[in-house]
């Protein structure tokens, strides 16, 4: 009388519907003394829970990155992008307690590498364009003094 009839489903992020549980008995071999009791349990996982947990808090680090485009000073674009690759990586290491360890990469794990290097790449880029914006309003005889102190002139 301790167990009952009925389906309670799973709560968080899992989905097991009642068709996909299966289970039987069944003698491995000849040869063997008895039987094996097996229970198959097919689940997935909800999309929602990955998709706000996950990818949209992902999503607002990885846009705030587009914010560099305002900063003018190196130090201060430099710091920014450091800011933001520590918040990723911090982030990267939360979300692997919610990942299974597989041998591959999934989707998931590609997008978030992607808008990893998305951060570092517009930092780089915001870099280049800060300094090219600030030799071509250098003098042409300081642009001579920095090619003789690199030895390129």
């Amino acid at each position: 009388a301790c167990f009952q009839n009925v389906w309670v489903p799973p709560a968080g992020e899992w989905i097991i519907e009642p068709s996909w549980i299966s289970g039987g008995t069944y003698k491995p071999n000849e040869n063997s003394w008895g039987e094996v009791f097996q229970v198959v349990i097919k689940a997935r996982r909800h999309w929602s829970f990955f998709m706000w947990r996950v990818v949209f808090v992902m999503a607002i680090i990885t846009f705030s990155g587009v914010f560099m485009f305002f900063l003018t000073d190196i130090g201060d674009i430099l710091s920014y992008m450091a800011g933001l690759l520590v918040a990723s990586v911090a982030f990267l290491f939360t979300v692997s307690t919610y990942l299974p360890a597989v041998g591959y990469l999934s989707r998931l794990d590609v997008y978030l590498f992607a808008s990893l290097l998305f951060v570092f790449g517009t930092g780089l880029c915001n870099i280049a364009l800060t300094i090219l914006e600030r030799f071509s309003a250098i003098e042409h005889d300081e642009l001579d003094d920095i090619r003789i102190l690199f030895g390129l002139g």
